[in-house]
């Protein structure tokens, strides 16, 4: 053996460890009696960072309502196409140049 000690603390995520080394940091630099106080307004500043990002959610949620069309859904290919044939219609959509030729129906023309 070397004779040196793994140092493990501040490696990877925070142990009990960690926490209660940190807890005693604080409780050193600001003492007993203002450590409420410090708790409360830390408990504030989290309360009012989730109810932003609640609120940010809640307006991308509206925003997207209110775009026409659904983005998750492409309307241009029908219901009654296999998937691999919605997949080809994906990739064949002008990205290599080729018309894609769809009959009366609907369908395409697969023989080409």
């Amino acid at each position: 053996m070397s004779g040196s000690v793994p140092f493990a603390l501040l490696s990877g995520p925070p142990g009990v460890g960690e926490y209660i080394l940190l807890f005693l940091v604080i409780l050193v630099l600001f003492g007993p009696k203002r450590l409420p106080g410090i708790v409360r307004t830390f408990g504030r500043i989290i309360s009012d960072l989730r109810r932003a990002s609640q609120e940010f959610r809640d307006e991308i949620m509206k925003i997207e309502e209110t775009l026409p069309g659904d983005a998750s859904s492409d309307a241009s290919i029908p219901a009654e196409w296999t998937e691999e044939e919605a997949e080809d219609a994906d990739h064949d959509n002008g990205s290599d140049g080729t018309e894609d030729h769809a009959g009366e129906d609907g369908h395409r023309d697969l023989a080409g």
